[in-house]
Formats: C-alpha cells, sequence, structure tokens
C-alpha cells in the first residue's frame, strides 16, 4: 500500500493522474485485469458515489482530450479530488485485505454506493412524473448541471406525460425494455419539455439493467447534441428499490385516473 500513499500525497500536483491511476489500482484489484486509464475510468464511475463522481469524470475527460499543459479544473470538481482520492484509497486497501461480498457490478457491498429514486407524480392535469434522485428532482439536478456551464437553456424540463404519449408499459420503458421504447432500444426519455410536447426538449439517458442493479449514464439532449453529460452522473440505483419505485407510480398514475 505504499504506492497508495505516494500517490495521495502527489495529488495537489498532479490529479488528473493521480486520480485515474487509483481508480485502475482499485480495477485491478477487484477485476483481476489490466486497463487503460479511460477503460478503468468507465469502470469505476457508476461504482462511486453520485457526490464522488465530477472529478473522475473531469480527470478522464482530460485525459481523451488534452495536454496537461492546456487542463483546467473547475474549483467546485477539484474541491472533491481529495475525498474521492480518499474514498478510491480505501476501496483499494479493503480490496486489499478481506474480500466482502459483491454485488451485480463487482464492487464491495459493504462500501454501499447507490442512489435513490421515486418517481413522483404531480398534480397537474395531466398528470407528470418526475424522477426524484436521492432527494432532488432530476429537473433541479440537471438545471443546475446546465447553468454551471452557462449553456444556453433554450427550453426547460418537466416531467413525462403518459396522457400526452404512449410510452408503453412504464415497468418495461424505465428499463429501457419497452416493446417500443423511446427513443431507443437501451434508452429512455427521462423528462420532457415544459409544454408538455416530450419530443420538444427531452433528457434522455442510457439504461443498463443487471439482477440487482439499475444504472442511468450517457445523458444526451438531442437538440444539443454537442453538449457533454459525461459528468453528470450516472446514478446507480439498487434493482428491486427502482422496480418498487416504479411500480409505485404505476399504481399512482392509475388511482388518478380512477
Amino acid at each position: 500500500m505504499d504506492g497508495v500513499d505516494s500517490l495521495l500525497d502527489n495529488l495537489p500536483d498532479d490529479t488528473r493522474n493521480v486520480l485515474l491511476t487509483l481508480a485502475r489500482a482499485w480495477h485491478t484489484c477487484v477485476t483481476g485485469q489490466l486497463a487503460p486509464k479511460d477503460v478503468a475510468a468507465d469502470w469505476a464511475l457508476p461504482r462511486l458515489p453520485i457526490q464522488l463522481r465530477p472529478p473522475l469524470a473531469h480527470a478522464r475527460h482530460l485525459y481523451l482530450t488534452c495536454t496537461y499543459a492546456d487542463e483546467t479544473w473547475p474549483n467546485d470538481v477539484r474541491d472533491l479530488a481529495a475525498p474521492l482520492a480518499a474514498y478510491l484509497a480505501r476501496a483499494i486497501r479493503a480490496e486489499a485485505g478481506q474480500q466482502p461480498g459483491r454485488d451485480g457490478w463487482g464492487f464491495p457491498v459493504s462500501l454501499g454506493r447507490t442512489d435513490t429514486v421515486v418517481f413522483e407524480i404531480t398534480a397537474e392535469d395531466p398528470a407528470e412524473i418526475v424522477p426524484v434522485v436521492n432527494g432532488r428532482s432530476l429537473i433541479d439536478l440537471v438545471a443546475d448541471f446546465e447553468k454551471a456551464r452557462r449553456w444556453e437553456l433554450a427550453g426547460d424540463y418537466s416531467g413525462l406525460v403518459p396522457a400526452s404519449f404512449s410510452f408503453g408499459d412504464l415497468t418495461q420503458y424505465y428499463l429501457g425494455r419497452a416493446a417500443r421504447q423511446w427513443p431507443g432500444p437501451g434508452r429512455a426519455w427521462l423528462l420532457g419539455c415544459d409544454c408538455g410536447e416530450v419530443g420538444c426538449w427531452p433528457l434522455d439517458a442510457r439504461i443498463d439493467v443487471t439482477d440487482d442493479l439499475v444504472l442511468w449514464q450517457d445523458f444526451h439532449q438531442p437538440h444539443r447534441a454537442a453538449r457533454d453529460y459525461r459528468s453528470f452522473g450516472p446514478f446507480v440505483f439498487d434493482r428491486s428499490e427502482y422496480d418498487r419505485a416504479v411500480a409505485d407510480a404505476v399504481a399512482a398514475l392509475r388511482a388518478d385516473r380512477s
């Protein structure tokens, strides 16, 4: 573990390399395989607590797009580098000692790092479905993300309106598996436009599913395809809790219509 301590000492002056190297070490400890830094970062990101993902996502982006001389770090992202490095070091040390149980993604369940989600049914007529992630509306989360990057807000997000669009079986739609999945297989519109037309200003994401977990990542705004949402999320949910949250929303919608 001397190598981990040396990396932590170098964090202030070599942030990108230290974070990526720690992520790769964690990947190797868990999988027994060597991987390029960007691949290891892709593996590590959904396994991290939501609050600690931005610095690793940013380090990966810098690794792929610019030289050390040209890299920049937003202050709010750099401030999270030390907590992230400490977390990665703890995960590596846990792997080097007694092996805890693992979940469907291969990481130690004792380190618990899943997000929470509720699908809120609004009181509007017609009703909307708004995901609430870790106690905050997805509308507010993505709005804060976009405003922090000073992106032009050409539209406002709102929840999905099942009365205005046929999403099919919502229990399958929110797994990316509906018979006619929108906007395509393995992806889902999670938010629509506040005008009520989902395609006017949607936010979509890729949905990956295992027996134990559901992952939202690769967020995308189709009307601003050049925007980079890679550091938004990913969000990782316990599968049983996720399925229950969707079922509760479906039941609430049915009650609202009766």
